[in-house]
């Protein structure tokens, strides 16, 4: 536990000290390491042995960054994009089209948590973590207090008197967030909390789900206490998706 604390106050620094100097060029480093990461992790998960597919991740992200300027030009990329990696490892007569996984999750979402970022600005970006923050936490304290019945074989820790707490506390802190930081306030900010918490617990759930597949307690061991990259950002990742959809409106 005391390990856990540590890597989180160290995490949350380095996090608020981003946020603070707000650099366009320092943030789509970040999301490259984050992505190069959670992609080499999604590897191991879906036990595939191709490390090139790495670097051409990350290529393709270059190019993202470049061209998206709205987020019909993201959907329209991240659709070529598949449609173009599906027809290169069909050409290659791959033994089966599980290399197009990594590339559906992480990287599609990661795609949508950067766009997030770049068309509506960090606010937004940390506006989705906070709720789910605020949903985790009090998911975890209102589970261990009161939880009694399972949520889903998945995951069975999890219990449906913590989700439902999580909700309502993601609910509180991204409403509150909203009032100080975007100034929105409403039952349209009170129902993007709400999904976002769902979306953030489905995250949770389906990197839970893989980690149970794969056999492995961890997606990695980059972060002492708390396991890899993909086992930090996983509630982000279903949340960014949502998020990304409903934000153009």
């Amino acid at each position: 536990m005391i390990t856990r604390i540590k890597t989180a106050a160290v995490l949350l620094a380095a996090f608020l000290l981003i946020v603070w100097i707000d650099s366009a060029s320092l943030n789509f480093i970040i999301f490259a390491i984050i992505l190069a990461t959670a992609f080499i992790e999604s590897l191991k998960l879906y036990k595939i042995e191709n490390q090139a597919l790495v670097a051409l991740t990350l290529i393709l992200f270059a190019g993202f960054a470049y061209f998206i300027d709205d987020f019909s030009t993201v959907y329209k990329f991240i659709v070529f994009m598949l449609l173009i990696l599906s027809s290169f490892f069909v050409y290659q007569n791959s033994q089966n089209l599980k290399s197009i996984l990594p590339f559906l999750y992480p990287t599609a979402p990661i795609f949508a948590m950067f766009a997030i970022y770049d068309i509506f600005g960090i606010r937004y970006l940390v506006f989705m973590i906070f709720v789910v923050i605020c949903s985790d936490s009090g998911a975890y304290f209102i589970g261990k207090a009161f939880g009694k019945h399972k949520f889903s074989l998945t995951s069975p820790n999890k219990t449906l008197e913590g989700v439902a707490g999580g909700v309502v506390c993601g609910v509180i802190g991204g409403y509150i967030f909203g009032l100080l930081f975007l100034k929105d306030s409403g039952f349209a900010t009170l129902l993007t909390c709400a999904l976002v918490a769902v979306f953030g617990i489905f995250g949770d759930l389906f990197e839970s789900y893989l980690k149970r597949q794969a056999g492995v307690k961890d997606s990695g061991e980059i972060f002492p206490g708390h396991g890899g990259m993909l086992d930090r950002i996983d509630g982000y990742l279903f949340a960014a998706i949502y998020l990304s959809l409903v934000l153009p409106w």
